[in-house]
């Protein structure tokens, strides 16, 4: 679905409102704060049945107020968490060779080990967090109600007041607020494209899942790992200017820009940047939404770094920044201190009506399919209110303050050791740059015969890394590289690898302490110490999309004879022996260049017939939808 000209404009009116109305007092947790942010929950032009019960969110109001800040401004002494622990969780550290042994088991992919074989976890700060004791508090408070649930109108009143949009939407985790907003605005054409800084992984598979074409245009700093830029999340003004241009804006339903930009080295955005971008979408007449996943984080950067912020509370920060957007997608497992959960937020009313229909029928589809592999997404009236104060909290000035901390001693730790890491540090992780790591390692090696010549070692770097350390510390980091975004020329055939090659070690929020991620240093120190003894991998099988998930490797210098036999046991249960394929869909089954090259076209022939199909469907469930909604509208 393309957006009409003014689109954009549109969707802004409702943040002209907020932006119009007085600023709220800086001191959160004050209750004539708290009734200004219901009142202006109140004064949306909204139907009177979805404007919140006033007394059921007034109830909330004491169980939600946050403690104030506790800064160092006139302290002589550096302070410590704001916080102390009250519930711990034993971790065991499994002796060596047992953790060699489940890394072959697990096909050196360190995301199918479980987690009680890792030691320290630093694959994600998603849904890894410690909550506070009034989070927990507030979701055994919490009533249970089929519809109409107070804790729904309690957490729409904080996002209302934080990020200021008009309509906002419970998701059960942020790439499903993707999947229902891609749905709603990505259509499987040829020339449909979705602009970002940089997409993550998720994002990516989104965007693909809808038939469209995911377009990275962050700016050349962010490819430059040793350049410490303060911005390097930015996207390229100009280079979008210059492909909305080329492909017409007719061509682009919307545009995400990323903050922080994960994808990058967790690298902010500046405000600056968000304003200009905004520009360029509202003259073209494309709606504009931001990927929130750690829009705090992003916004204690701009505080600390972009002229004219220093000093500014993070919650008004916050508020300008979402004002620039016509909506968001957000993951509550990152920034809303919350285990699960996501929003998704919009101004625009017809957009809103399409997207609630398509977030109600996707709960027929919500079940524990990944119950084995991934977090619960069944999400649960307490974990809204769980969202409502962590959102609170996660914009505490003391808490993001200490957040920083542990990443700047990880990262000093790393540094000072001559470990080559992303500069400067990111909001969320210390990304390692394994090209500069492993040198030797390339991320794209032809095994010189046999009849497997065709598999490549895609991340090989990347992935030999996560897998060393792992083995030699029990940590478990995550790969982001090749294995992850690398893709498949569709006109030369060629592996096309990842521009970056990091290994991100996220740090799940108020979980670990100093001790631990000197532990982590320490580990990794070693690691580069003895870097010329890591040898590379080679992949043997990999799904269509998001492979990094579920990929199995085998070292890439085992002999040639015994790989078939290695790979098939590498291989999952139900994998076929002798095929291959890459994240982009790639299809190797024989050395025979011709054959290839037929079942290559083929293959093509029955995508673009089901992208045909699939624009015809979603054409008429749009169609559908849009006469339920009027329906709807008109017996109401």
């Amino acid at each position: 679905m393309s957006p009409t000209p003014g689109t954009a404009t549109a969707f802004s009116n409702g943040q002209q409102q907020l932006l119009a109305a007085p600023s709220a007092p800086t001191t959160i947790g004050r209750a004539d704060k708290f009734h200004e942010a219901l009142n202006r929950t109140l004064s949306w032009d909204l139907p009177q049945h979805r404007r919140p019960h006033e007394a059921a969110v007034r109830k909330s109001l004491k169980a939600l107020k946050p403690p104030p800040s506790t800064t160092a401004a006139d302290e002589e002494l550096p302070l410590p968490p704001p916080f102390k622990i009250k519930m711990v969780e034993q971790i065991t550290l499994l002796p060596r060779p047992r953790r060699e042994k489940l890394l072959r088991e697990a096909g050196y992919n360190v995301f199918c080990l479980r987690s009680d074989q890792v030691f320290i976890d630093l694959l994600t700060d998603s849904g890894t967090s410690a909550m506070s004791d009034v989070q927990w508090a507030n979701m055994m408070n919490t009533p249970q109600a089929y519809a109409g649930s107070s804790s729904f109108y309690t957490l729409e009143a904080v996002v209302h007041d934080l990020f200021g949009f008009k309509h906002v939407l419970p998701e059960h985790q942020g790439r499903a607020a993707e999947n229902v907003l891609f749905s709603s605005l990505v259509a499987p054409l040829p020339g449909c494209f979705v602009p970002n800084n940089t997409h993550f992984d998720t994002t990516e598979a989104n965007v693909l899942r809808c038939g469209g074409h995911p377009v990275n245009l962050a700016v050349p700093e962010a490819y430059d790992t040793a350049l410490a830029s303060p911005f390097k999340g930015n996207m390229d003004v100009e280079a979008l200017e210059a492909f909305i241009e080329e492909h017409g804006p007719a061509n682009i339903p919307v545009i995400m820009i990323t903050v922080t930009n994960n994808s990058a080295g967790g690298q902010p955005v500046s405000m600056d940047n968000v304003r200009k971008v905004s520009a360029v979408a509202r003259r073209h007449g494309i709606p504009l939404f931001m990927d929130a996943a750690r829009f705090a984080e992003n916004c204690w950067f701009i505080q600390r770094g972009e002229p004219g912020y220093r000093g500014k509370p993070l919650r008004d920060i916050a508020r300008e920044l979402f004002s620039y957007a016509d909506g968001c997608t957000f993951s509550g497992k990152k920034e809303a201190l919350a285990n699960v959960g996501g929003l998704l937020c919009c101004n625009d009313d017809a957009l809103y009506e399409t997207l609630r229909n398509l977030t109600i029928v996707a709960t027929l589809y919500i079940g524990s399919i990944l119950a084995q592999a991934m977090p619960a997404v069944v999400l649960l009236l307490e974990d809204l209110v769980a969202m409502a104060r962590g959102l609170m909290e996660v914009t505490d000035q003391a808490y993001q303050e200490y957040r920083h901390s542990q990443i700047e001693l990880l990262a000093g730790l790393l540094r000072n050791a001559g470990v080559p890491i992303v500069e400067p540090p990111g909001g969320h992780a210390v990304y390692v740059d394994a090209k500069r790591f492993l040198p030797h390692i390339p991320p794209e090696q032809f095994p010189a015969q046999g009849r497997r010549a065709a598999l490549q070692v895609r991340g090989a770097a990347v992935q030999a890394l996560t897998a060393a350390l792992y083995g030699v510390s029990g940590v478990r980091g995550v790969e982001i590289g090749s294995s992850c975004f690398g893709r498949i020329d569709e006109e030369s055939g060629a592996f096309v690898p990842a521009r970056l090659e990091l290994m991100r070690l996220a740090l799940p929020r108020r979980v670990y302490t100093d001790n631990h991620l000197r532990y982590v240093a320490a580990g990794l120190i070693k690691l580069y110490q003895q870097r010329d003894s890591i040898e590379g991998l080679r992949r043997v099988y990999a799904t269509k999309l998001l492979s990094h998930f579920t990929a199995r490797f085998v070292p890439a210098g085992q002999a040639v004879q015994e790989a078939p036999a290695a790979e098939a046991a590498a291989a999952p249960a139900g994998a076929e022996e002798s095929s291959y394929t890459s994240s982009s869909g790639d299809g190797f089954t024989s050395s025979d260049e011709e054959v290839q090259g037929k079942q290559q076209q083929q293959q093509q022939q029955q995508q673009r017939q089901q992208q045909e199909e699939q624009g015809q469907q979603l054409a008429a469930r749009r169609a559908a939808v849009a006469a339920a909604a009027a329906a709807a509208t008109h017996v109401a």
